[in-house]
């Protein structure tokens, strides 16, 4: 049968050990083990860490209203290129056409101005899905501005598009469709902020 070792005063304690020794009477308040995981309170060695308090990495789930948002993006996308595949104005003369669209206009140089709607549907899918997959709160405010930007942006343009030439026409269904596909778009990235405000 082995014997255990009887452990002399002033022992420091062995982090392998559930026992804690009694020190000599020299030892001063404070002062720690040499392995630095004991300290010695004045009556007994303490534990400098203790395990029930030890840090533990925390996952970030995913945020449904994050999750909402990337599709409200998504979805504002076929919205806004149908706003610029139908007419924005139905022209009064129709000695040079009967209408005007953006991805129509009736002139070569006016197709120009097709190049912001088409950039915005580019750039607003990777930020649409971006905001679904990340976790860091950081990147999600970043994308949810890049979507909010994007959504004023395109209500803006396609106003300017239904109100500018109202003298020379009747309103088209170009126009205010564009204006709410910049709504949703917008939305998605409101949502996207708003996910930064729980935590799930």
């Amino acid at each position: 049968m082995v014997r255990e070792t009887a452990r002399h005063v002033g022992d420091v304690p062995d982090h392998r050990s559930s026992q804690v020794s009694v020190p000599a009477p020299d030892q001063v308040q404070g002062q720690t083990s040499p392995d630095g995981l004991w300290r010695w309170d004045g009556s007994e060695w303490q534990p400098t860490v203790a395990p029930s308090t030890a840090a533990r990495p925390e996952s970030s789930p995913r945020s449904w209203l994050a999750i909402l948002g990337g599709v409200f993006g998504l979805v504002a996308l076929p919205v806004v290129l149908a706003g610029c595949f139908l007419p924005f104005i139905n022209w009064t003369d129709t000695s040079n056409g009967t209408s005007a669209s953006i991805f129509n206009p009736g002139s070569a140089g006016a197709y120009w101005y097709a190049v912001e709607p088409v950039e915005v549907v580019v750039l607003a899918i990777p930020a649409a899905i971006l905001l679904m997959v990340l976790k860091g709160r950081t990147a999600r405010a970043l994308v949810s501005g890049v979507l909010i930007a994007f959504g004023l942006q395109t209500i803006g343009m396609f106003a300017g598009y239904a109100l500018g030439d109202l003298g020379f026409g009747r309103i088209g269904p170009g126009g205010p469709v564009g204006m709410i596909g910049g709504a949703i778009l917008f939305t998605g990235g409101a949502f996207g902020l708003g996910s930064l405000l729980t935590r799930a």
